[in-house]
């Protein structure tokens, strides 16, 4: 967890082989998304609601059992 812009933030990070030997480090600090927020409405990247993105995870984990 890191503090940033007031906040406590989940810092991820994650590295990628891209090509051959290049290894491609890359992060991200993500924070709860709250009712009433501009990203509850339509999440960064992907363009759905929280509860859109809730309910297509339960459809994939149903599909998978």
């Amino acid at each position: 967890m890191t503090w940033r812009g007031g906040e406590w933030t989940m810092e991820k990070q994650m590295s990628t082989t891209a090509i051959g030997n290049l290894l491609l480090g890359h992060w991200a600090y993500m924070r709860q998304c709250r009712r009433g927020e501009a990203c509850f409405a339509s999440l960064p990247g992907v363009g759905v609601s929280v509860p859109e993105m809730r309910e297509s995870c339960t459809q994939t984990a149903g599909e998978t059992k």
